[in-house]
């Protein structure tokens, strides 16, 4: 299993344990999740032209709501397993979406994002202002979250930073740590003290 690798967060949310460990989890509100911005130089010119967010590509329930936000893909691929399960990956050049769809046969059945991998520096996840993106050193990370962890990040090869996304209308309660949710966060992959792959991602 990867060590976890500092994650650049807005807030650290810090809570000892019985045993009188202190766990430090890095996050974001939910507020701060849906405004996060997704950028990139390869953005389409057949896009519709609106500044792309997580909020945006979650919300979405067909595939052209996505080509709309971000043009069309270089490459679409479906399948579908036994159970009627549908994958759809969107693939662009540094940038790969994959949703999913619960029942091909239930018309009331609707895409539902799983992963974004940024696998490029021209994409990037823009929270508040601060910009996470392939191709960032390790130095550039949250120094209040590489200070938690026992790391020499600068030689790590595949470390894991992880931030927790908060459930909706919990800014106040998240720095008590009472609504942070696992189940939906971004993460920074990092190799060689690089950021190789930035990932959201939502645990189904």
């Amino acid at each position: 299993m990867p060590h976890l690798a500092a994650a650049q967060a807005i807030k650290l949310h810090k809570k000892t344990t019985a045993q009188g460990e202190i766990v430090r989890t890095p996050y974001i509100t939910h507020a701060e999740f849906e405004a996060t911005a997704v950028g990139g130089k390869a953005l389409s010119s057949k896009s519709s032209g609106k500044k792309a967010t997580l909020g945006d590509l979650v919300a979405v329930t067909s595939l052209d709501e996505v080509t709309r936000l971000l043009g069309e893909p270089e490459d679409l691929h479906h399948g579908t397993d036994p159970w009627g399960t549908v994958r759809a990956y969107l693939h662009y050049e540094g940038m790969l979406l994959d949703y999913i769809k619960n029942d091909k046969d239930d018309p009331k059945s609707k895409y539902e994002l799983r992963d974004i991998d940024l696998t490029s520096s021209d994409w990037s996840f823009t929270v508040s202002g601060t910009q996470l993106r392939p191709g960032m050193t390790a130095g550039q990370l949250s120094p209040a979250v590489r200070k938690t962890l026992d790391e020499d990040f600068s030689k790590s090869i595949d470390a894991i930073g992880v931030i927790v996304i908060g459930k909706p209308g919990t800014a106040k309660q998240a720095k008590w740590g009472r609504k942070l949710q696992g189940d939906a966060q971004i993460q920074i992959w990092v190799n060689g003290g690089i950021v190789d792959k930035v990932r959201f991602t939502r645990v189904y």
